[in-house]
């Protein structure tokens, strides 16, 4: 059922459409990534965008959370010592310690020890998961704190952090290019890792972290430093180097068999380094073994002496697919990575990455990630890390067959392995079902009455329809009842008509159905009254009017005089069913055009278009794209984007929109010569308006001062209601915050919506308290207007990232979509009251039997139920909206009609209720 959230101020509501109708079971909401298993095999820590691992989760950010494999807990890492949930979140941190008592993490959030507040200062901090204590681990010198750079290692026993960071934290060595350090954390001290191989001086280009022993004593570093070792190095890019911690000596691990460096560059070799020293790592440098002719990244094993590549066939022959960083176990016995490749093994038939374990001591390479069936996994496994002894296994899947455990299929889950019963785990066991979308949501067209959206989405919550997950299909919410339908299954929508009976479907397969590739997108027609789906022909962004005519662009040359191998734009006829050219030149050939639109009906039908043609009206010669109208099907083509003198664009136009009475076209644009306003400080897009029947252009993007928007800001996409009254768009306070829009400092895509009659506009995607969000408006922006209603209602869909549009506080954050309406008639709120007792509220509101009370959109009122003597009150029923139960008062926002009944029993008439004798 989609939920209603109201703005504050009268006369306005925003809705929460894609609320899910169905269950899905106990699976996260968002994915996971980057286990890290305990050298002991007993905690996993991970990151995840999931909202729903632990109750309470609401800062709409990647957290760092903690697994134990034994008693099943998950438990946040990334807060504060008081438990309070933190932001700006780094990438960087460690496994946690084998007590599972110490993690080390990156963070830029204020609210922890010196913490600066910005999400790109990467300060270092240590919990103790314990206590909950969190201590700043990046303060060095007189009071400085350095920002880690890539990964972040935590020994064993807690005491040593190896880090990578751009800071000169010894004055001793000062450089220009991120190094490697230590830090111990008993004496607080710091050790430089990449120095020189004289020890005088830092490596003299950028070095990063790639893995740290168990133990501690090796650490592996990936350099394009030439003075780490006495090694002549005889590439420009990254190499791999090795420091033995006890001996204070660096070795150059990617050799070729003369023992030379490698002579091929290589952006990103990267490792894993046990306790004895031995090396797994990848790189693509073709001459560290003999015959490595695949121009891929391989992967090898140093055992301390020799180099050997390990992903090869079973025959011994290269692999033509590239592989990830490979991980060793702290022993050195195992080594586990992930790979698409169907040629390492026999019978690996499942075309997707899998995981594979190589044995050092035989050499045998065998497949990790095999179900039941013993049949390999049906979805990728990625990112392994193994414990000491090699026992454990932690990675990341969406496969839905390694255990009986229910899996997102869309997000990675993180999973455990244990080698010697060939068991897998699944580790995020979220703490309640998912009740949001779980994966973003496209689309927003929205009918007249605004009864109709569709949208289309991966999201297989929606409905209780099975439809074949990783794939976009397309839904219909109906607010009539506030249900979800499945409309097409592998599609999407680009328009519906604004009587609701038509719909625009792209899919690249036949519809209905879904079962038949076609090759490429191709535009349907979707007759909802007589429920029929009618194949058009290839092309984009289709667009219909009320009798079903659509009009499309498409590279494909239909008509006879169309030999251009161009974008062109055509109509469909439903009636004749014939496909015409519309963007025809005067030499009366195809001549391009992309991006229509089309209003009207009947004898008043126009399409609106795009083209940087030259020759489709004459005297085009500013070689820009512009826009065109032309009445169909017989009328001439004339250009919108030029002054009433005729004056062309100075800039380039795209992307108009024309209302349903076909009287306003809207584009946007980059021009600032089309109309008389002032652009000596305006942005670079602007929004402009075509009065048809006047021929006049008028600016839309207005700021509250009336002025084109400022500076770098910009706006785009616009749309225009069925009068041409309304225009919406998208806009970005991109540099200037606060100058076009007061309050409006986000540096967010927002919302706005324009009147053309009082000429004002305002940001309508806020909070339903009015304030602005870091929430950000995604491109398409739609407004209709319902002029069957005194005074018109008005509505704009957009979509959103995050969550403080929904008013749901464990929002996943995945791009959801909204309804904001405004105006309309008064709404009915009927109030029915059943038994003894009356209901009583604000704005004068007092009923003891069946009442009408009229309220305009977006009245909050608050609403007691009050028992007559002897008589209970056992609860609320209403069609839409929150009072369901006994809560009393009831808080009731008028979004729409609604019938609100409220129960009252005599306990003296309940003969039953505990027993005969009471």
């Amino acid at each position: 059922m989609a939920l209603m959230v109201s703005l504050s101020a009268q006369g306005q509501a925003l809705h929460w459409l894609a609320q899910p109708d169905a269950d899905i079971g106990p699976v996260i909401n968002h994915y996971s990534s980057s286990p890290k298993i305990s050298t002991n095999g007993r905690y996993v820590s991970f990151s995840s965008y999931a909202t729903n691992l632990i109750p309470d989760d609401t800062n709409n950010e990647r957290d760092i959370f903690l697994k134990d494999l034994v008693t099943g807990e998950i438990k946040l890492v990334t807060s504060t010592q008081s438990g309070a949930q933190i932001n700006f979140i780094g990438s960087a941190f460690s496994a946690p310690t084998s007590d599972g008592r110490f993690i080390v993490f990156a963070s830029g959030s204020a609210a922890l020890p010196n913490g600066s507040g910005l999400w790109n200062d990467e300060y270092l901090y240590l919990k103790d998961m314990v206590t909950g204590q969190v201590t700043n681990l990046s303060v060095y010198g007189a009071g400085d704190y350095f920002e880690a750079t890539g990964g972040v290692h935590l020994t064993d026993d807690a005491r040593y952090i190896t880090f990578g960071t751009y800071d000169d934290i010894d004055p001793n060595f000062s450089a220009s290019r991120a190094q490697v350090y230590r830090k111990d954390l008993l004496t607080d001290t710091y050790e430089l890792i990449s120095v020189s191989e004289d020890g005088l001086s830092a490596a003299d280009d950028t070095s990063s972290l790639a893995s740290v022993s168990p133990n501690g004593r090796y650490i592996l570093m990936s350099s394009e430093a030439h003075n780490l070792t006495a090694d002549v190095i005889n590439n420009s890019r990254d190499n791999l180097f090795l420091r033995d911690m006890n001996t204070g000596t660096t070795q150059l691990v990617n050799v070729t068999p003369s023992g030379d460096s490698s002579a091929f560059d290589d952006f990103s070799p990267s490792g894993s380094v046990s306790n004895i020293g031995t090396v797994a790592f990848k790189t693509s440098q073709s001459d560290i073994v003999v015959n490595d002719t695949n121009g891929l990244s391989d992967l090898f094993y140093y055992d301390g002496t020799n180099i050997q590549r390990i992903n090869l066939t079973p025959a011994g022959n290269e692999v033509s697919d590239a592989s990830p960083v490979p991980v060793i176990s702290g022993d050195g016995s195992r080594i586990v990575f992930s790979s698409y490749s169907s040629e390492l093994v026999n019978n690996d038939n499942n075309e997707t990455g899998d995981l594979f374990s190589y044995d050092t001591a035989s050499g045998q390479l065998t497949v990790v990630t095999v179900n039941n069936s013993n049949e390999t996994a049906n979805a990728s496994s990625t990112q392994p890390s193994l414990s000491l002894d090699g026992s454990r296994l932690a990675f990341v899947s969406t496969a839905s067959d390694l255990s009986n455990e229910p899996v997102s299929i869309l997000h990675p889950e993180v999973f455990a392995y244990r080698f010697a019963q060939q068991q897998f785990k699944k580790l995020t066991e979220p703490a309640f079902n998912p009740h949001t979308i779980i994966e973003a949501v496209y689309g927003g067209y929205l009918s007249s009455d605004q009864q109709t959206v569709l949208y289309h989405t991966k999201s297989y919550n929606l409905t209780a329809d099975s439809v074949e997950p990783n794939t976009s299909h397309l839904y219909r919410l109906d607010r009539s009842d506030n249900s979800h339908h499945l409309v097409a299954l592998k599609s999407s929508a680009s328009d519906i008509s604004a009587n609701g009976r038509y719909v625009v479907v792209n899919s690249d397969y036949f519809q209905p159905g879904g079962l038949i590739d076609l090759g490429s997108n191709h535009i349907f027609l979707y007759d909802r009254l007589n429920d029929v789906f009618t194949q058009i022909d290839e092309g984009y962004s289709g667009r219909v009017n009320n009798d079903g005519v659509v009009v499309f662009y498409t590279s494909k040359d239909i008509a006879a005089n169309d030999s251009n191998g161009e974008y062109d734009v055509y109509l469909y006829d439903p009636v004749s069913q014939v496909i015409s050219l519309i963007s025809e030149g005067l030499d009366g050939m195809a001549a391009g055009g992309e991006f229509p639109d089309i209003g009207g009906q009947g004898n008043n039908t126009w399409v609106v278009f795009e083209s940087e043609a030259d020759n489709l009206v004459p005297a085009d010669t500013n070689n820009r794209p512009d826009i065109f109208m032309k009445k169909v099907p017989s009328g001439t083509i004339t250009r919108v984007s030029q002054t009433p003198a005729g004056v062309e664009a100075n800039e380039r136009s795209d992307y108009p929109r024309i209302s349903e009475d076909a009287s306003t076209i809207v584009f946007s644009t980059q021009a600032d010569n089309l109309t008389s306003d002032d652009y000596s400080q305006a942005g670079t897009g602007q929004i402009l308006y075509y009065d048809r029947v006047n021929t006049l252009l008028h600016l839309a993007s207005k700021n509250e001062s009336g002025l084109p928007l400022y500076g770098q800001n910009y706006s785009m996409l616009p749309s225009v209601s069925e009068s041409g009254r309304y225009i919406s768009y998208v806009y970005e306070d991109e540099t200037y915050v606060g100058v076009d829009f007061a309050g409006d400092d986000d540096f967010r895509e927002d919302a706005v919506l324009f009147d053309i009659v009082t000429q004002t506009p305002k940001i309508i995607s806020v909070t339903p308290q009015g304030d602005h969000t870091d929430d950000s408006v995604n491109n398409l922006v739609t407004v209709v207007e319902d002029e069957a209603l005194n005074p018109p209602l008005i509505g704009v869909t957009f979509s959103a990232y995050g969550p403080n549009f929904s008013g749901v506080d464990n929002h996943p954050g995945h791009l959801d979509m909204y309804l904001y309406q405004q105006g309309g008639p008064d709404l009915d709120l009927h109030i029915q009251v059943v038994g003894a007792g009356t209901v009583s509220g604000t704005s004068g509101i007092n009923c003891s039997s069946d009442c009408h009370y009229d309220f305009s959109l977006g009245t909050e009122l608050t609403l007691v139920a009050n028992a007559s003597t002897g008589a209970t009150f056992t609860g609320w029923q209403m069609d839409f909206g929150h009072c369901q139960d006994d809560t009393n008062p009831c808080q009731v926002t008028m979004d729409r009609a609604k019938t609100l009944t409220a129960y009252f029993v005599d306990p003296n008439d309940i003969i039953f209720i505990d027993g005969f004798d009471n």
